[in-house]
């Protein structure tokens, strides 16, 4: 029987993985006291509300569509892309956060956490422009579909996806299918945390 979050997460990763994330959210807990990364929480609900949240979203994305490269724009205190690069060690993954002292700490999850597949970008999303186009463009805390489909023209591939994981209040803005052409609503994503909270992926594809 599994009592928490904790376990849980563990039991859809394994060993390696298990260890990364357990060792990213101890660095969490060290290191929001200082800047401000996440609210204060117990760990057990930094496992459900973050490292679950962002392994689900990206597990019912993954269901839909297979990627090996992934952007995570204003990732913050890394999610949902530092999750992923643990997870999905051969997959690139690059994290774009314009704030210093947040990169600072991307900087040393990857170093703690040895995650040779990812990148940290200290950077504006509109000022990112990759080397070679990426296959997937999310986000879990910008709310700004408008400017990451502006930025992803440059950071996506043709038939690539933007994701934004949302709330169950979120509502598609009717006006974004005549502003932005290029990207095709594909519908939402939806999964569950095991306090019963609902969440949402919502999908754009780029033609």
């Amino acid at each position: 029987m599994i009592d928490s979050a904790e376990e849980f997460v563990c039991s859809l990763c394994d060993e390696q993985v298990s260890a990364k994330l357990r060792e990213y959210v101890s660095m969490l807990e060290r290191w929001t006291t200082k800047i401000d990364l996440i609210a204060p929480a117990e760990r057990d609900d930094i496992f459900e509300k973050h490292i679950l949240d962002s392994l689900l979203a990206l597990t019912v994305l993954g269901e839909s569509f297979l990627w090996n490269s992934l952007v995570d724009v204003g990732s913050g205190a890394g999610l949902p892309g530092v999750v992923a690069a643990a997870a999905r060690g051969d997959c690139e993954v690059v994290l774009v956060e314009p704030r210093e002292k947040r990169c600072h700490f991307l900087r040393e999850v990857r170093r703690n956490l040895g995650l040779d597949n990812l990148e940290v970008v200290c950077a504006k999303v509109e000022q990112y422009k990759p080397e070679a186009p990426k296959e997937v463009l999310i986000s879990r805390a910008l709310g700004r579909v408008g400017l990451m489909m502006n930025s992803a023209d440059f950071i996506l591939v043709k038939g690539g996806r933007l994701a934004e994981m949302v709330g169950p209040s979120w509502e598609l803005d009717p006006a974004l299918e005549a502003q932005y052409p290029a990207f095709e609503f594909g519908g939402e994503l939806s999964y569950e945390l095991p306090s019963g909270a609902e969440r949402r992926v919502a999908v754009w594809q780029k033609s």
